[in-house]
């Protein structure tokens, strides 16, 4: 987990319990963990946010992803 990778957020982890999102988003990491273990990522929309490393899913790190 670097400054830069592109992850996929599949699911929100809130007080209330964990729930699956309906559409997948496209992330970028921008701040690695902080004293609570949460990364940053930057949303398409500008949006910056911290979820827990367990909400995301990390892109392959061949890049072929990029080619299909």
């Amino acid at each position: 987990m670097n400054i830069g990778d592109l992850v996929k957020l599949k699911r929100m982890i809130t007080s209330h319990g964990s729930y699956d999102l309906p559409e997948e988003k496209i992330a970028m990491i921008v701040e690695t963990q902080n004293d609570s273990g949460k990364i940053r990522v930057l949303l398409p929309s500008g949006q910056k946010m911290w979820i827990h490393p367990a909400e995301v899913e990390y892109f392959p790190k061949d890049r072929r992803y990029l080619k299909e």
